[in-house]
């Protein structure tokens, strides 16, 4: 059966590189069973350190299908598995992806199987990495976030 969850993240473009290429911040805030759940953690998070200062447009909402080979009976008693790649080249640029989250470890895991060896990921496959998120639970930041200062 096909179930409905809610991605909540934080994050613009924040500058560009010396190849020109766009930079992001960006913060994983979770995954909800609902979007008004989603919509409550927005309410929570913007008025903190960090967040407060950047207009609320940084907060994205994505929605996502994912499969379950059973009937869930509670969408927020579910872990979800994403499976994500997670770099940085010589010039410290981040390069993330992150794909759509999987209802089992093992369907997480085969798909890293299936591009392990594709490229970028063949580049720095110790990088693609598994991710358990239990939805609707707290993943961090609730203390909010500061930039250092990197130029001194």
């Amino acid at each position: 059966m096909l179930y409905y969850f809610f991605n909540l993240s934080f994050g613009d473009e924040v500058g560009q590189n010396k190849k020109g290429e766009a930079m992001y911040s960006f913060f994983e805030l979770g995954y909800y069973s609902t979007i008004s759940k989603a919509k409550a953690r927005i309410s929570f998070y913007k008025n903190l350190p960090g967040f407060k200062d950047h207009p609320l447009d940084f907060f994205k909402i994505k929605k996502y299908g994912v499969k379950f080979k059973t009937t869930v009976e509670d969408k927020s008693k579910v872990d979800l598995f994403v499976l994500g790649h997670h770099y940085w080249d010589e010039d410290f640029f981040d390069y993330v992806v992150i794909f759509p989250p999987y209802a089992t470890e093992i369907e997480a895991k085969e798909k890293m199987e299936k591009i392990k060896d594709k490229f970028p990921f063949c580049d720095y496959p110790e990088e693609l990495t598994i991710v358990k998120h239990e939805v609707d639970r707290h993943v961090g930041w609730e203390e909010g976030f500061f930039y250092a200062d990197l130029e001194d």
